[in-house]
């Protein structure tokens, strides 16, 4: 009875692992979320000359865990690009924890909004510039 139980388990959890990754995930959906991300930069830019909170906000739930899969998914592509985006991304990060924030920390998230969509090109994802 244990052996059919364990492989039973052993099938559950492979199913489970396999979800979410390449082969489960909608096509497109990475890219989406990639795209989706590098919009909220733009947003949380444009929030933080006047709430900072609001910018964290937007930066922390809409863009900093993707911006780790861009860069993971850069690294094999352009090693260089993706050390550039995660040097802005901790930027960027510093910035939005700081107390008092810098003054320059709308050039900050512009400076990791241009970098992540330059380090998205490479891969063929194509997103606007901030406007």
């Amino acid at each position: 009875m244990r052996r059919p139980a364990a492989a039973v388990l052993v099938v559950a959890v492979l199913v489970a692992c396999g979800r979410g990754g390449g082969d489960g995930e909608e096509p497109g959906g990475e890219e989406s979320g990639f795209r989706q991300a590098a919009v909220a930069l733009c947003t949380a830019r444009d929030q933080a000359g006047a709430d900072v909170k609001a910018a964290r906000t937007t930066f922390y739930d809409r863009s900093h865990d993707v911006l780790h899969d861009v860069a993971r998914a850069l690294d094999p592509v352009d090693r260089a690009a993706s050390g550039r985006l995660l040097e802005a991304k901790q930027r960027v990060e510093t910035g939005l924890d700081g107390s008092p924030p810098p003054a320059d920390l709308v050039a900050h998230i512009q400076r990791l909004a241009d970098v992540t969509r330059a380090g998205l090109a490479q891969l063929d994802v194509d997103v606007p510039a901030c406007d």
